[in-house]
């Protein structure tokens, strides 16, 4: 199922606000996702993965539209019935400001869900541990059209995920929080500038950014 609430051309992030541990900030960051590049990329340590047990303890405070700043802590597969998990997504666990929130990636369905990736900077603010918002993130404006998406089955688009998650420590993640503020989901092409996004190696130039979209979108 899905869930249910709600050049290449500039990207913008014209403020942030950080929500966990009710501080809030706000900075402006006119850069582009596709800004003149360094003479080189500048490749930054990740740190070693910080893995744990999964949980069914989470924070809360993720409203809105934004992206959440944290470690990756644990996965969950499809089919686990503990840890918010579920028969249609991979659940990521990260943890921000010492508490733990919930990442639903929907990989429900042979060929249902198709994903492509891209190698561009953070756009918007420095990675900081936190919920942020006042994003905005469009794949067609980012370039991207339904056919740069490559289809495969569940298992295998899972395989492909918990492979280039094995060594991620530091993630970012643009998507949609929950009612109840407890994690994020519609990780996803919504529309409305508000498409979903996993990025590793946030603290690197660049990052990588991780898309997808639904068999029955087209754009």
């Amino acid at each position: 199922m899905r869930w249910a609430k709600a050049s290449v051309i500039a990207v913008v992030a014209v403020a942030f606000a950080t929500a966990c541990g009710g501080e809030t900030s706000s900075t402006n960051d006119a850069r582009p996702i596709d800004a003149a590049p360094d003479a080189a990329p500048i490749i930054v340590d990740d740190g070693t993965p910080m893995r744990r047990a999964c949980t069914n303890n989470f924070g809360t405070g993720l409203g809105g539209y934004g992206r959440l700043d944290g470690y990756l802590v644990a996965i969950v597969d499809p089919g686990v019935r503990n840890c918010n998990g579920d028969s249609d997504h991979l659940h990521l666990q990260i943890l921000a400001n010492n508490k733990v929130f919930d990442v639903a990636v929907n990989v429900a369905g042979a060929a249902d869900v198709l994903t492509t990736t891209r190698a561009l900077p953070l756009t918007g603010a420095a990675w900081a541990e936190g919920w942020h918002t006042g994003y905005s993130i469009n794949y067609v404006a980012m370039g991207l059209t339904a056919a740069d998406f490559a289809a495969s089955s569940q298992a295998a688009l899972v395989s492909t995920l918990k492979a280039e998650l094995a060594n991620v420590n530091h993630i970012s993640v643009y998507a949609v929080g929950y009612n109840d503020g407890s994690g994020v989901h519609l990780v996803h092409r919504n529309g409305f500038n508000n498409d979903g996004v996993i990025v590793t190696q946030p603290l690197s130039r660049p990052a990588k950014w991780r898309m997808f979209r639904f068999a029955d979108q087209s754009f």
